[in-house]
């Protein structure tokens, strides 16, 4: 598996950053089932709009933030409709990212990333 599984910003280290890296290390490798879905991590490396609006694949929605921390072009991306149709899965730490998305039985809280195998089945 390669980087592009829940990109994070290189700018920055703080929570996220962390939680992703360890996921990357020890989560990820069990988890080749998720090379049939675009994962994108919020906040994380900037992604192509037209990238993750692309019904190739399905969306994974890592979401670590609150919707009072995200810009205001990211909140208008994930309240697109357009958006809001190629999710598969929402990831949240909380239940506050609950907020971003009504399609509340897509939205999976998390409290670590190992919980994460929860979610997906671990393939080998």
């Amino acid at each position: 598996m390669t980087e592009d599984f829940f990109a994070w910003n290189n700018s920055y280290i703080g929570g996220t950053e962390v939680a992703l890296k360890w996921f990357h290390k020890n989560v990820l490798p069990e988890m080749k089932n998720l090379k049939n879905y675009r994962c994108i991590s919020v906040p994380g490396k900037p992604t192509i709009l037209e990238n993750v609006l692309d019904n190739s694949k399905k969306n994974i929605l890592w979401l670590h933030l609150t919707p009072n921390q995200v810009d205001d072009n990211g909140m208008n991306v994930l309240q697109m409709t357009d958006f809001k149709k190629t999710l598969h899965k929402v990831i949240a730490i909380s239940n506050f990212q609950k907020e971003f998305n009504e399609t509340v039985h897509k939205i999976f809280i998390i409290k670590r990333s190992l919980d994460f195998t929860t979610i997906f089945k671990p393939t080998r």
